[in-house]
């Protein structure tokens, strides 16, 4: 399946997709829909290294769940499901996963010491 289809699984029809960042570990596309300001964040998630998606899909549920539950105004961004429902997209070997954007966010691939 091409991105353009793994997108649309997304609920996402039109829209640009760029590669973002350095993909250290996982590949990372930018995705910005024609029809939106909100942009966001594909992943394939790499399976040589998260032997268990699921697992990972799973733990980020339970964090979600309870900053909603008990710290309902903490800032967390929750995966896209697609439009089956699910947090993860699978594609024969390859796994998915989508966020909203953090615009003026930021990751560092390798830690500076002094």
């Amino acid at each position: 399946m091409r991105l353009t289809e793994i997108v649309k699984q997304f609920g996402f029809a039109e829209c640009g997709i760029d590669a973002f960042g350095t993909g250290l570990i996982n590949n990372t596309w930018l995705i910005s829909p024609f029809d939106s300001s909100t942009k966001f964040i594909l992943q394939r998630i790499n399976t040589n290294i998260f032997k268990q998606p699921e697992n990972i899909a799973f733990n980020i549920r339970l964090i979600a769940d309870h900053l909603a539950k008990f710290h309902p105004g903490y800032f967390f961004t929750e995966p896209l499901k697609t439009k089956s429902g699910d947090e993860i997209l699978k594609n024969g070997s390859d796994v998915y996963r989508m966020f909203e954007f953090v615009k003026d966010s930021h990751t560092i691939d390798v830690v500076q010491t002094k």
